[in-house]
């Protein structure tokens, strides 16, 4: 089993748990919940919708029959969740936009700050970023006056890292690439420069 199958088959482990989970999330005031033990990461819309993009796009190439059926069951899962919640839907995810981006601005700050930047942690944090991608692909419909300070914000950040930018290779397993093409995804393929003197 390659490194990104491995790393997807456990993305479909957390999914399954999200789907489980999402209908008293969406019904709960809070933004994030605490971590409880013996769960792989805590339920949101952004880490949900992340996985599932990774994961259909990739399943006929890196999953087996049985994990489809799982995908497909735990989307539907999700699914109904949210099938009676859409304003609590788009609610949330408006809220988790917002706290992806303070996340990813701090997160970035720190990585231009280092006379050195680290591609580890690049390559961890930069998760944020993706985040807020299908956070914004799934709130597309959305009026532009709301999305506005959302993609200015984006925009402003984004600026901050192509100035830093030098184009390269893909940063995640291989595999996954197919669900990451540029110029989309740029901010995968490459790694932070350090600061001119």
């Amino acid at each position: 089993m390659s490194n990104g199958r491995e790393k997807l088959v456990r993305d479909l482990k957390i999914l399954e748990e999200m789907a489980a989970e999402m209908k008293d999330y969406l019904a709960s005031q809070e933004l994030f919940w605490p971590k409880i033990d013996g769960k792989l990461v805590q339920p949101t819309l952004g880490g949900f919708w992340l996985r599932r993009h990774r994961l259909v796009t990739l399943q006929n190439s890196l999953l087996d029959a049985q994990q489809r059926t799982r995908l497909k069951q735990a989307i539907q899962l999700f699914d109904d969740a949210c099938a009676d919640q859409s304003r609590d839907v788009e609610q949330k995810g408006s809220r988790e936009l917002a706290a992806r981006l303070r996340q990813w601005a701090g997160a970035l700050e720190e990585l231009l700050e280092d006379e050195q930047p680290s591609p580890a942690y690049y390559r961890s944090d930069v998760e944020i970023r993706a985040i807020i991608e299908t956070l914004l692909d799934h709130f597309a419909p959305l009026p532009t006056e709301r999305k506005a300070p959302f993609l200015e914000e984006l925009e402003t950040l984004d600026h901050q890292l192509a100035e830093r930018w030098a184009a390269g290779k893909f940063i995640w397993p291989a595999e996954w690439a197919p669900a990451y093409p540029r110029p989309a995804y740029w901010w995968l393929y490459g790694q932070l420069k350090p600061p001119e003197d």
